[in-house]
């Protein structure tokens, strides 16, 4: 028994995860059965799942000790459950500390930023969907709006990416095309706006512009930046101050 009586129980036949995944274990043939597949899955399967329990009592201790949740009612609060249970699937599906990370930092920021249950189960949806990558080029161009010089379009920005984000293995070992395609599909999540031109090769684009600008949306010219739904995402993936 732990001294904050936050025990992580171990488990069993009952455990609502354990069932779902070994549900879907079972349903995939895999070479006469599913045992192999069980035999190569389980032992990174229960890993993370002792690593995310970790994560959710750690929430919960913050929650507590900040005095957001009686504790005692979360087992009543209907969508506090459903959002701990989509959570808790991500954590189970990904390999990515950062991802659990942004998980844990979600379930805290639910109670202390008073968000609709809807928008966050979005924004719970959109960190099982993308990538570090993706977060890391949020963060880009939220810290860098006006400091990362000028680019014509989205290729050329791929460049600034680069010689910015150095120190990146994730964001060095992409290519234009990838970079091109992770960057559409932040636009297409709604987190970012891009302009109908900054999409355009660099040669086709005549006048450059600054590729995240807090005043494109009247300059007429290539941008793209934080749309204020994008800006709420980074805030409910970050750990909250309190």
């Amino acid at each position: 028994m732990n001294k904050d009586g936050l025990d992580i129980p171990q488990a069993d036949g009952r455990d609502v995860a354990h069932i779902a995944i070994s549900t879907m274990i079972s349903a995939v043939p895999f070479l006469g059965g599913a045992e192999l597949l069980k035999f190569i899955v389980t032992p990174s399967l229960e890993k993370r799942r002792e690593e995310w329990m970790e994560v959710v009592r750690d929430a919960i201790r913050e929650l507590r000790e900040r005095e957001l949740v009686d504790i005692d009612a979360l087992r009543d609060n209907e969508e506090f459950i459903t959002l701990l249970l989509n959570a808790t699937q991500a954590a189970l599906k990904t390999h990515f500390v950062e991802k659990r990370q942004m998980l844990k930092n979600a379930i805290v920021n639910f109670f202390s930023t008073k968000i609709r249950y809807d928008v966050a189960t979005i924004y719970v949806d959109l960190i099982e969907r993308l990538t570090p990558t993706h977060v890391a080029m949020l963060k880009f161009i939220s810290e860098n709006r006006e400091e990362i010089g000028y680019t014509q379009s989205i290729d050329d920005a791929y460049q600034v990416f680069k010689d910015v984000l150095y120190s990146s293995d994730i964001l060095l070992n992409i290519e234009k095309y990838e970079f091109r395609a992770l960057f559409q599909a932040l636009d297409q999540s709604g987190l970012i706006l891009l302009s109908e031109g900054y999409l355009l090769p660099a040669e086709q684009v005549n006048s450059p512009s600054l590729m995240a600008y807090e005043d494109s949306g009247t300059s007429l010219l290539p941008y793209a930046l934080l749309t204020s739904f994008g800006i709420a995402f980074m805030s409910f993936i970050e750990q909250s101050c309190e």
